[in-house]
């Protein structure tokens, strides 16, 4: 099992990078291309804390896509140390080819256009789970930023629209992408997985 470095990216309207929970870098920050490690070095984790215990509630059913926005903000930023709870949904997902196939044509597509980056992953019904991986140089927090920056425009509007959260793990980056086309498949079970 791995073990999570508190870091987090949120990446929507608004590029936001936390370390621990109590900083918050702009993509402007961070855009000089230093490393992940590079950056993880200079900043530590703060205590663990129950991840959904500041959560606010949510309305049900959830049918705003900024309140989605809000409620995977706030469970990623909370809760980077331990994603057990979207983890086990997206275990838990049956593959939908017709919401996954056209997702990950569209990752690779725009993965190639990044020299030397591995992905490896797979999307679901309604979540992807993609661990991106530059072994020469590694990936740094711009390339990732540039990545989304590119993808996300793409399926934007369309039956295939995600939102996207960022975390490290040893030698590279993962990246959950979500459906945000509501009502998406996830959020029931991660909303009671998570109370909220």
């Amino acid at each position: 099992m791995r073990v999570w470095t508190r870091f987090i990216c949120i990446t929507s309207a608004l590029y936001m990078c936390s370390f621990g929970s109590d900083s918050i870098l702009s993509a402007e920050a961070i855009a000089g291309g230093r490393t992940l490690a590079a950056e993880l070095k200079q900043h530590h984790a703060s205590t663990l804390t129950s991840c959904v215990r500041d959560l606010p509630q949510f309305s049900d059913p959830l049918v705003d896509p900024a309140e989605l926005e809000r409620l995977m903000q706030g469970y990623f930023k909370a809760c980077h140390y331990d994603l057990s709870a979207i983890d086990s949904v997206y275990e838990a997902e049956v593959r939908d080819s017709r919401w996954a196939a056209p997702v990950e044509r569209k990752l690779q597509e725009v993965a190639a256009g990044f020299e030397g980056l591995e992905t490896t992953g797979e999307c679901r019904k309604s979540i992807c789970r993609i661990d991106f991986q530059k072994p020469q140089n590694g990936w740094t927090l711009q390339q990732m930023l540039d990545f989304d920056h590119k993808l996300l425009p793409q399926l934007k509007g369309t039956p295939t629209a995600v939102g996207v959260s960022a975390v490290p793990f040893q030698g590279g980056i993962r990246q959950y992408f979500y459906s945000e086309v509501l009502p998406a498949a996830f959020l029931q079970p991660l909303r009671r997985k998570i109370g909220k």
